[in-house]
């Protein structure tokens, strides 16, 4: 089972050289599309609707780059990626401490770097959510047809008793 299956499943059909398989089905869950996503910065998700809408606190990060450049020289190209790929729960953290603090630190080059409210603000909102993302999982189905019709040749493969040089095909109505 390759790294990033889930699960695996085999269809085998026996015939003269034993059990051989014909078609493979892996579950890939969403390792494609999340991989994908990553790289190309794309959201790849689907989407269903709730059944009642709800609303979600979050929390948007209002980032002053051309201040944290000007400042930071070469240590603002990794404060910037750390702070555009903050999560949720990681942009509600640094906001709580933003307020107590009025600084957070973060580790770049292995030196602290501290960053003040001039640089980044994170402001607190409420949204109402209709609707459900999510990263949908692939079933990856893989299949010969060389395999497959061999297999139906030869189960279908009739010898006549009397005259064994007269063979045919008996397919199944």
């Amino acid at each position: 089972m390759a790294h990033y299956a889930a699960d695996c499943w085999d269809a085998e059909v026996e015939c003269s050289y034993g059990w051989i398989e014909v078609a493979g089905h892996s579950d890939r869950s969403c390792f494609d599309l999340t991989r994908h996503a990553e790289h190309t910065k794309k959201e790849l998700v689907a989407a269903r609707p709730l059944k009642e809408p709800i609303k979600v606190k979050l929390v948007r990060t209002i980032i002053e780059k051309q201040l944290i450049g000007k400042a930071l020289k070469k240590d603002s190209q990794p404060i910037l990626k750390i702070l555009e790929a903050l999560t949720e729960e990681q942009k509600e953290e640094y906001a709580s401490l933003m307020e107590k603090d009025k600084a957070i630190t973060f580790k770049v080059n292995d030196k602290d770097v501290k960053i003040e409210e001039k640089f980044v603000r994170f402001e607190r909102y409420e949204q109402t959510k209709l609707e459900e993302k999510y990263t949908p999982h692939v079933i990856e189905p893989s299949f010969g047809l060389g395999r497959i019709m061999y297999c139906i040749f030869e189960h279908c493969f009739r010898m006549r008793e009397e005259d064994a040089q007269r063979t045919y095909f008996d397919f199944p109505v």
